[in-house]
């Protein structure tokens, strides 16, 4: 987990990081594609974050090697509040996810097809990748046997493949290739859904989503979450009273804040580290981490900072190229967010 805390007393505690994540999505893609793969998977996704490493990863080792395979995402969700384990909506996580190279995108494991339909069809409506979907057959018994049918897995996916909501169609626990031969027979004739053309849209998201039409002039962007823009939370940050801090967040976004920017850039204050604890209590607040961020730092090592705890999609403000081309970055995800979010 990288968007969320395994300590209950810690919010801010992460077992590892971004940079963790990476390296070990590197080391095994690369033996996928040592080993011939066609095409990589990042599924059963709980954390956006998390994706984001591999995706990165996946960018990274393809480039490195000039080959360019199919990516797939899919994520799970666990319960009815069409919400992942991290806390973001299906919108939030397709918007997280809405500029990276991705061939599909989809939902599998965690509920059966009848529980499915809704995300199938919300994905349907609203991604820009080919979408795809892989439940369980049913829920497992006390002993652990999925025991829903063929004919009745096939038949819950039957609406939505008459609908034209897939374009790729599976399965995941308890499947055997019986409901795979059902599936293709329940598939057969009907058309494979096709990507969509959509106005110009700027999708950001936090937990929720925050889409900006092209002709929308004006977005409220809190500002009190900075240390150039509030003398007290400048104040909190150095006196390291950031539950007291994260406040003045929530508050603006009460006030109707739809971004919240954020800048630890200031004498006395180590600004890495206060941005990634920042960051990690705003992650666990449920009213601060709704919306997006803005990322305001004037260093790149604190960009990188920001940008490896944050699972929506965010804004950086502003890109300083004042110290010249030779201070950019190296590779890592700062380097991947630019090449594929802009």
């Amino acid at each position: 987990m990288l968007s969320f805390s395994p300590s209950v007393d810690d919010p801010a505690y992460r077992e590892k990081d971004f940079k963790d994540f990476l390296a070990v999505y590197r080391e095994q893609i690369s033996g996928l594609l040592d080993g011939g793969a066609d095409i990589l998977l990042i599924e059963t996704v709980f954390d956006t974050l998390v994706a984001k490493a591999a995706l990165t990863a996946a960018m990274e080792e393809c480039d490195r090697r000039g080959v360019d395979l199919p990516i797939m995402v899919s994520a799970t969700f666990s319960d009815k509040s069409l919400r992942t384990l991290s806390g973001q909506t299906l919108e939030a996580f397709i918007a997280s996810l809405s500029t990276y190279p991705i061939f599909s995108l989809g939902v599998n494991c965690s509920t059966g097809a009848a529980e499915m339909l809704p995300l199938i069809r919300e994905l349907s409506a609203l991604s820009p990748f080919y979408t795809s979907a892989h439940p369980n057959a049913g829920f497992p018994d006390n002993e652990g046997n999925y025991r829903q049918t063929p004919e009745a897995f096939a038949a819950l996916l039957k609406p939505v493949l008459k609908e034209g909501c897939l374009s790729v169609a599976g399965g995941c626990c308890g499947i055997r290739p019986e409901h795979i031969a059902a599936i293709a027979e329940a598939a057969a004739g009907e058309r494979p859904r096709q990507i969509p053309e959509k106005d110009p849209v700027l999708t950001l998201s936090g937990l929720d989503s925050l889409n900006i039409p092209v002709k929308h002039t004006f977005i409220t962007v809190g500002e009190r979450a900075n240390v150039a823009g509030s003398r007290r939370f400048a104040r909190l940050i150095r006196e390291e009273k950031y539950e007291k801090a994260l406040s003045l967040a929530g508050r603006q976004i009460d006030r109707g804040a739809q971004i919240i920017d954020i800048c630890m850039d200031a004498p006395l204050i180590d600004a890495p580290a206060a941005m990634r604890r920042f960051l990690r209590l705003l992650a666990a607040d449920p009213v601060a981490a709704r919306v997006p961020v803005m990322v305001d730092p004037s260093s790149w090592p604190v960009i990188e900072t920001a940008l490896g705890e944050l699972q929506g999609r965010s804004i950086v403000n502003s890109i300083s190229l004042k110290e010249g081309e030779e201070f950019l970055p190296g590779r890592g995800i700062f380097t991947a967010w630019v090449q594929w979010s802009w």
